[in-house]
C-alpha cells in the first residue's frame, strides 16, 4: 500500500482545510478552531483508502489524539492514545456527553449555498483511539457534527447531525 500523503496542523484559514470541506455549490467562511491543538490534533491528507485505510481518499482528520500518528499508525500499537493535554469544552458537545471535556477538537465555519443548491452531503467517518482498548471505561471518544441557520430546527440552535443511522444515538465508543 502507498502511504497516506499527510499535512500536520495548519492555522485555521489554511486554504488545505477549507478545500477538503467545500464542493460544488457552496462557500466556507469564517473558518475557526474553537478548541483544540491545531499542530497535533488537525491534519489533511490525501491517498486516504489506500495509505491509511479510510473510506475516505482526501480530507482533514481532527483527533483527540495526534492527528499524524492516527493517518500512520492506525492499529499498529496495542494502545495508540497520545493525549495532546488539551483540557477544554465545547458547549454542544457537552450538551450531548457531560463528560467530553478532555482532548476536545472543535471547528467551526460558516457556510453558504449557491442559489441553485437546495441541500449539501457530509460525508464523515468516525474512528477512535479509545477503541477497542477503553470500550466500557471511563474514556469515551464522542462526535458531533452540529449545524444552524434556516430550515434546520428553531434556526438558531444547532442540531447534531451525527447520529447512528440504527436508532438515532450520538456517535461514540462507548
Amino acid at each position: 500500500h502507498a502511504q497516506a500523503t499527510i499535512n500536520p496542523g495548519g492555522n485555521p484559514n489554511d486554504t488545505r482545510i477549507v478545500e477538503r470541506l467545500t464542493g460544488t455549490g457552496l462557500d466556507i467562511t469564517n473558518p475557526m478552531l474553537e478548541q483544540g491543538n491545531r499542530n497535533t490534533q488537525i491534519a489533511t491528507f490525501t491517498n486516504g483508502i489506500a495509505g491509511a485505510g479510510f473510506d475516505i481518499d482526501d480530507g482533514v482528520l481532527f483527533s483527540t489524539g495526534n492527528a499524524v500518528d492516527d493517518l500512520t499508525t492506525r492499529n499498529v500499537r496495542a494502545v495508540t492514545s497520545v493525549s495532546p493535554t488539551n483540557t477544554g469544552t465545547d458547549p454542544n458537545l457537552i450538551a450531548i456527553n457531560p463528560s467530553a471535556a478532555f482532548n476536545t477538537v472543535a471547528y467551526s465555519f460558516d457556510i453558504t449555498l449557491a442559489p441553485e443548491v437546495t441541500g449539501m452531503r457530509i460525508v464523515f467517518q468516525f474512528g477512535s483511539e479509545e477503541y477497542p482498548d477503553y470500550v466500557g471505561s471511563v474514556f469515551n471518544d464522542i462526535f458531533g457534527f452540529f449545524v444552524s441557520g434556516p430550515g434546520i430546527g428553531n434556526g438558531t440552535t444547532p442540531k447534531n447531525f451525527a447520529l447512528l443511522p440504527s436508532n438515532n444515538d450520538v456517535i461514540a465508543v462507548n
